[in-house]
């Protein structure tokens, strides 16, 4: 996300476990999920160009692109359980209770 006012860049500040490990290896920038071990040795993450995105910036396309990755079941049954474990992260963010 970009502050429109100030043009800087913006990240709501969600960290995930979107690319496997089993600590918090993912980071909101601009709405997007970048993975937290691909990084410089100053701790500059490198951008992979692919479009992971944020479950609290971006809702509506983080349950999609959950709903793509899922392998079993009709796509309906996929959008299904993708809403819900879209629904249980931002949970998770609100309550303290992260998964390890």
């Amino acid at each position: 996300m970009t502050d429109q006012t100030s043009g800087e860049v913006t990240s709501c500040g969600y960290q995930g476990y979107e690319f496997g490990a089993r600590y918090p290896d993912s980071v909101c920038y601009e709405g997007r999920l970048l993975d937290a071990d691909h990084c410089d040795s100053e701790g500059n993450l490198y951008d992979q160009d692919e479009d992971i995105p944020c479950p609290m910036c971006r809702r509506a396309d983080a349950v999609k692109w959950h709903a793509g990755r899922f392998n079993d079941g009709t796509y309906k049954e996929r959008l299904k359980s993708a809403r819900a474990l879209v629904a249980d992260i931002i949970n998770n963010r609100k309550t303290g209770r992260f998964p390890l």
